[in-house]
C-alpha cells in the first residue's frame, strides 16, 4: 500500500486495522479523516500551548521573533478564542456519540443563556464565536471553558512547570531517511533542555485515556521520538521521552537506551516493509471499537468489494498522479491523494479519479491546461 513516510499514527492505524489504513492513507477517503469534536479540541489546546511556548522562547531570545512570527502569543485565552471562532468546533459535538458510540460531551445545540454569560459583551457579541450571540448556533461556552481550564493548568501549574526549562523547540516537524531507505516523520510538541546533558521530548495528550509505564515502553510514538531526538540533537547524553496527559494531570516518562533504539529501528523497518508489501488489507469479521471512528463496518465492506475483479479477488488500486510531469507552483510529491470532498463519498468511491495532492486538483475528465503563471486549471 501507499507509504511515503512512516509515522507513529500510521503504524498504530495499520496495527489496529489494515483496511482503515487502506481507506485513510492509500485512498485518502475524506470520510476516514473527517473532523470530530475530540480531535478539534485537542488541536485547540496544542495551538495554545505552542503559541505560549514560543512567547517564552522569544522573551528569552528576541532573535527568534522573525523565525516564529505569527506563532507567538502569551494571551492563550485569546488564542483559544481565535481557534473557536475559526473552526466553530462546538458544532461537532454529538451527545449521541460518534457513529453510534457511547454518548460523550455536550449535546448540540447547547441551550444559550447569553445575558448571564461572562463571554458575552454588552454590545451583544459572543467573544468565543466572535459574532453577535443572537446568530451563534448553539453555545460554545461548555467546550471552551473545558479547554481553557486544561490549558490554564498546564501553563501555570507548579507541579509540572514544563516552560521553566530552556525551550529548544515547539511543534518540531521532522522527516528523516533512515538506513535502508526507511522514512519517518512526525511532529514533536515540545522539546526542553533540562541541563547541559539532558533534554526532554514531551507529547501532549488531551484525551481521557492514559497509558501505563509498561505500555508507554512499547508505544511506537515514544520509541520513535526517542530515536529521532538522538539524531536531531546528538550533543546530549540523556534523552527523556514524556507523555503529558494534561487532562488527567499526569506524566508518563521513559528513557530508552541505544539497544532500545536498535530494537525500535528494526520494528520500524518491519512496519515499513509490511505496509508497503500489503496488497490485500484485512477487514475484521465483526465491528469493533475503531469502527466508531471510521466509516463503519458495513460501509468499509462495500468499499472493499468495489475493488474486486470478476472472480472476487481484491485488486489493490494503483494510485497515479494524472498530472505527473506537468509543472506548477511546487513539487509533485510522491504521496498520492484521492481526496475530493465535494463529490467523493463512501457510496461512489468507484467513480473517483486521482491526482497527487501536490497539484491540489482532482481530474474530472477534462483537459489539463497550465496557466501562464504556473497555476493549473481543469477544462
Amino acid at each position: 500500500m501507499d507509504l511515503s513516510a512512516l509515522s507513529p499514527s500510521r503504524i498504530n492505524t495499520f496495527k489496529d486495522c489494515e483496511l482503515k489504513y487502506f481507506l485513510q492513507y492509500h485512498l485518502r477517503l475524506p470520510e476516514s479523516r473527517e473532523s470530530n469534536i475530540y480531535g478539534e479540541k485537542g488541536t485547540a489546546g496544542h495551538e495554545c500551548l505552542e503559541f505560549y511556548g514560543n512567547h517564552i522562547r522569544v522573551q528569552r531570545d528576541p532573535s527568534l521573533a522573525g523565525e516564529l512570527e505569527g506563532k507567538i502569543n502569551s494571551d492563550y485565552v485569546q488564542v483559544l478564542k481565535d481557534y473557536y471562532a475559526k473552526t466553530e468546533l462546538w458544532k461537532l459535538d454529538d451527545r449521541e456519540g460518534m457513529r453510534g458510540g457511547k454518548p460523550k460531551g455536550w449535546p448540540h445545540p447547547v441551550e444559550k443563556n447569553c445575558e448571564a454569560c461572562p463571554w458575552a459583551t454588552k454590545d451583544g457579541i459572543c467573544e468565543i464565536a466572535n459574532k453577535p450571540f443572537k446568530i451563534v448556533e448553539g453555545c460554545p461556552r461548555p467546550n471552551f471553558e473545558d479547554d481553557l481550564a486544561i490549558v490554564d493548568w498546564t501553563i501555570n501549574t507548579k507541579e509540572y512547570p514544563i516552560f521553566e526549562n530552556e525551550i529548544i523547540g515547539t511543534e518540531v516537524e521532522f522527516h528523516l531517511t533512515l538506513e535502508g531507505g526507511v522514512e519517518v516523520r512526525g511532529v514533536i510538541d515540545l522539546v526542553v533542555k533540562i541541563d547541559d546533558n539532558t533534554i526532554e521530548i514531551i507529547d501532549y495528550k488531551t484525551g481521557n485515556s492514559t497509558k501505563s509505564y509498561n505500555a508507554a515502553l512499547t508505544d511506537p510514538q515514544m520509541r520513535i521520538y526517542s530515536m529521532v531526538a538522538k539524531l536531531l540533537w546528538p550533543d546530549f547524553d540523556t534523552y527523556i521521552t514524556t507523555l503529558y496527559y494534561v487532562r488527567k494531570k499526569r506524566m508518563v516518562t521513559c528513557v530508552f537506551s541505544k539497544d532500545d533504539d536498535k530494537g525500535t529501528f528494526k520494528a520500524t523497518a518491519r512496519h515499513w516493509s509490511n505496509i508497503k508489501a500489503n496488497d490485500e488489507p484485512y477487514r475484521p469479521q465483526r465491528p469493533f471499537w475503531l469502527c466508531n471512528f471510521c466509516v463503519g463496518h458495513d460501509t468499509c465492506g462495500k468499499i472493499k468489494d468495489k475493488f474486486k475483479d470478476k472472480r472476487g479477488r481484491f485488486i489493490l488500486p494503483t494510485i497515479e498522479c494524472a498530472y505527473k510531469g506537468i509543472p506548477f507552483k511546487g513539487d509533485c510529491w510522491g504521496g498520492l491523494s484521492a481526496e475530493n470532498p465535494d463529490s467523493v463519498t463512501a457510496d461512489n468511491v468507484d467513480k473517483m479519479t486521482y491526482a497527487c495532492s501536490g497539484h491540489k486538483e482532482i481530474h474530472k475528465g477534462g483537459e489539463y491546461v497550465p496557466e501562464p503563471d504556473g497555476g493549473e486549471t481543469i477544462r
